[in-house]
């Protein structure tokens, strides 16, 4: 898919924003990610990431969010103090919430807000 991926790094660089846009499918964003992580971008002195999908085309579906369930578990020494924020637009956060239910032990909170994810990550 054709997407791109900005970052921006907030308090002290203790929280990292990613800002999607074009069109993402779920292996692009764990794409993402891995680079993300060998590139030292994401690490496990983080206290929070919020990725932003506000403004891009997310075609994720409740069964592929099992890909990023192992690719967080497959990491869980980068991920497991990380607070994780997604944020995406009203009809696709229903997604992410239902993520939620069926693994809360992981840090990942979904929003329709960037600011309600901020704010979340920096609690």
């Amino acid at each position: 898919m054709s997407f791109s991926v900005k970052h921006t790094c907030l308090e002290n660089d203790s929280i990292l924003i990613r800002s999607f846009s074009g069109s993402v499918v779920m292996q692009d964003v764990i794409d993402a990610w891995k680079s993300d992580i060998k590139n030292g971008i994401v690490h496990s002195g983080l206290k929070g990431i919020v990725t932003d999908f506000t403004h891009c085309k997310n075609n994720a579906t409740i069964d592929e969010l099992q890909k990023i369930v192992e690719f967080y578990k497959d990491n869980i020494t980068v991920f497991e103090h990380i607070k994780l924020a997604v944020v995406l637009d009203a009809p696709n956060v229903i997604v992410l919430l239902l993520f939620e239910e069926t693994h809360a032990d992981m840090h990942h909170k979904a929003f329709s807000t960037f600011n309600a994810a901020l704010a979340w990550v920096k609690k």
